[in-house]
């Protein structure tokens, strides 16, 4: 008697025919298309019910930037740093409220030393900026932005202390390069500023002009007199132009100070 497809004595059905095509890749992805068996979980009511999202109650602002506080160049504020000579050739710079050191600057007196400044902070062996100074090379020059890599970004120094400087005019925008120049305050004196050569927003506050030098003009200084004090080995810098900005002030600052310093050693001074 002949068999019914599918049939089988054995109460068994008979296997399904190999086809060529059959790998166990196929195999998997029939498998996925399977429907998943309901897991337990899935058919368990949830333990608690379902509640619309609720937001926390609105605070009350005195701004429109809230509790965000930003601190702009405009805002005339500044940061002041003590620089302590440790060696002959290392200072250490500290805030003048707080005598922690949080830099070090090593200044290499050779005239053919390169480079002839750098800035270190206390965690990491590779410099932060450093300054290359006449004649060890053509032009001085200061890099503040990977000195010791493999794309540093080089600011020429010129003999007149003209340079160009990063920063940043509005909280959160990138810096812009800004040309400034860097002054003796007196013909003799070591003191230093570092002056914008043009204002902060195109206008001079109360309608002033360059030959004034208003204030806001003014970013950095290095040694400051007044009334009843001198502080021959502070640096005031002006808040809210960024890092970059900060660490050009300070490798500038020493750079002109060893080149004024070389100088008079070739005429003959101390």
């Amino acid at each position: 008697m002949s068999e019914l497809p599918g049939y089988s004595p054995y109460g068994v059905p008979p296997p399904e025919p190999a086809s060529s095509t059959t790998s166990l890749a196929t195999s998997l992805a029939a498998s996925s298309l399977a429907p998943p068996t309901p897991s337990i979980r899935s058919t368990t009511p949830p333990v608690f019910p379902d509640y619309p999202p609720t937001f926390p109650d609105a605070q009350p602002r005195d701004s429109l930037a809230g509790p965000v506080k930003t601190t702009s160049l405009s805002d005339m504020q500044h940061d002041y740093f003590r620089v302590t000579r440790v060696t002959n050739t290392t200072y250490s710079i500290a805030l003048t409220t707080d005598p922690t050191p949080l830099y070090r600057v090593e200044v290499a007196p050779n005239i053919a030393a390169d480079p002839a400044i750098q800035v270190f902070d206390l965690f990491n062996p590779l410099p932060l900026a450093t300054a290359r100074l006449h004649p060890a090379v053509a032009t001085s020059q200061s890099c503040t932005r990977d000195p010791g890599g493999d794309n540093p970004k080089w600011r020429p120094l010129s003999l007149q202390h003209f340079s160009s400087i990063p920063l940043v005019v509005i909280p959160g925008m990138a810096p812009i390069e800004r040309s400034v120049r860097w002054q003796h305050t007196t013909k003799y004196s070591t003191n230093l500023e570092l002056w914008m050569r043009d204002p902060l927003f195109g206008i001079l506050a109360g309608g002033g002009t360059q030959t004034t030098m208003p204030r806001e003009m003014l970013l950095a200084r290095y040694g400051i007199e007044g009334v009843g004090f001198i502080a021959d080995r502070v640096l005031e810098i002006r808040r809210g132009g960024g890092m970059e900005f900060e660490l050009v002030v300070l490798v500038q600052a020493f750079a002109i100070l060893e080149a004024d310093r070389r100088k008079k050693a070739r005429k003959g001074g101390k």
